[in-house]
């Protein structure tokens, strides 16, 4: 046990010095550990701490002793009173041992977190219809019955939430805190505070960074009980990222540019999620393209600090200019390589795709994704009753003669439109209307790249 002699000054003059035991238990934890350190004084029977910060407190009273400085001049001045600690008090240790945010010492002993915690995180008060929805799927289809597993929302990561979802459950936070008494009314203010800091590091901060931060600053208030709104300065220098920042990667799908000069390469990564935490579509930004109509991701590029309306395989294009105006840079002059193709792709994000069209060809539509019977009349140009008709009937015949049309051995998914457009000197143009009808037309399955030059109608 710990003794500690205590002097004071009493108001009455010509009083006797007063003197006083007070016993303490060993420090057994933080708590009480911080309370050995702190500055404590007695009036009237009532135990008051020092003000200002204890790690400020303990180091100004260790400096004091090493100076042989008398003990109290500055902490307790306005009080008159001063502690004394027996010699063989460890001070340094219990110095170390204190966790304050002006310790240059914090990052070491940060790392010391209990990960048990119990505090409350964002992802478990996000409303789980808002993060995901239920699937079920066929396992087995037996001729004794089906085989279906059932699986409802999944708890969400953090890195995919959204700002709005974020925002609502800070409010259920808020509201628990209150509920539970561990905000107290006088605090609410504070916190706040806090949520409008967020916000603001939200705005010039990548939106995932500030969300990890924001989990580590809630676990380190739970452990600590210091107020909503306090500044931890090593907890930004930790997660918080500028906007545009491109963490780097050992491994994955990279993104290569042409640079300024002729053989510059750079290695870009692919995000993953928009600023505003949304999650990019990775079909839309691939050469097949996205062809659902209800996508919920984002369909912007996936180049880090551009999310323009254009797909990723196209962003060197928006950068450089129109590949038309510079022509054709190289013409073939050999059979094809496979072998050389795959070693240019190997960090293409589109490799695999691109290797089997160059090989096998070409689909410029998702065959998954077309409804069947898609029919449209032709144009009022090829119909029977025209004065182009028998010379657009004719004319298929011709083709068919020379190979350029055959007969399809079953219906085709989508029939487009026929047109028919006379030409100088008694001819005609037939015409294939690639975008009747409107919404379910070849062109609405088709990718919308620059590049695309090969297509198959069937």
């Amino acid at each position: 046990m710990v003794y500690f002699l205590q002097c004071g000054n009493s108001r009455r003059a010509g009083a006797n010095p007063t003197w006083r035991r007070i016993e303490q238990l060993p420090a057994t934890s933080l708590q009480a550990q911080l309370n050995a350190c702190a500055t404590e004084t007695i009036d009237g029977g009532a135990v008051q701490t020092g003000s200002g910060d204890i790690y400020v407190q303990a180091i100004t009273k260790q400096l004091q002793q090493q100076q042989s400085l008398p003990l109290g001049d500055n902490l307790n001045k306005h009080q008159g009173q001063s502690t004394v600690h027996p010699e063989g008090t460890q001070d340094f240790d219990c110095v170390s041992n204190i966790i304050s945010w002006k310790d240059p010492q914090i990052f070491l002993k940060s790392s010391f977190n209990d990960v048990t915690i119990n505090f409350y995180d964002i992802t478990d008060f996000v409303n789980v219809h808002m993060s995901g929805t239920s699937e079920e799927k066929l396992i087995s289809d037996a001729s004794g019955g089906q085989l279906i597993f059932k699986s409802g929302p999944v708890k969400p990561k953090l890195e995919s939430l959204s700002l709005c979802q974020w925002s609502s459950a800070n409010l259920s936070i808020m509201y628990k805190l209150l509920s539970s008494g561990d905000l107290p009314q006088t605090q609410l203010l504070d916190y706040l505070s806090y949520t409008a800091r967020i916000y603001n590091l939200v705005a010039s901060c990548d939106m995932v960074s500030v969300f990890f931060y924001d989990r580590e600053y809630r676990q380190l208030q739970k452990q600590h009980k210091f107020r909503w709104g306090t500044d931890v300065p090593h907890l930004h220098s930790i997660y918080l990222r500028p906007k545009g920042f491109v963490k780097p990667q050992t491994g994955g799908s990279k993104y290569q540019t042409t640079g300024p000069r002729p053989g510059v390469k750079h290695d870009i990564s692919y995000a993953s999620h928009t600023s505003g935490g949304r999650e990019i579509c990775k079909r839309f930004n691939s050469r097949k393209g996205c062809f659902m109509t209800n996508c919920r991701f984002e369909h912007v590029c996936a180049v880090p600090g551009c999310a323009n309306k254009h797909p990723a395989h196209s962003h060197s294009n928006s950068l450089h200019g129109n590949p038309k105006k510079r022509g054709i840079m190289v013409k073939p002059t050999r059979d094809l390589i496979l072998s050389a193709w795959s070693n240019e792709l190997q960090n293409d994000f589109d490799k695999e795709f691109l290797l089997h069209g160059i090989e096998f060809g070409f689909d410029i539509i998702d065959t998954s994704d077309i409804p069947l019977n898609i029919q449209a009349k032709n144009h009022p140009s090829a119909s029977p009753s025209g004065p182009l008709y028998s010379k657009a009937h004719a004319q298929v015949l011709i083709e068919i003669e020379n190979g350029n049309y055959i007969f399809a051995d079953e219906k085709p998914k989508i029939i487009s439109p026929m047109g028919v457009i006379p030409k100088p000197g008694g001819g005609i143009r037939l015409i294939h209307d690639c975008s009747r009808p409107e919404g379910s037309a070849v062109n609405d399955f088709a990718g919308n790249s620059s590049k695309q030059i090969f297509q198959n109608f069937r």
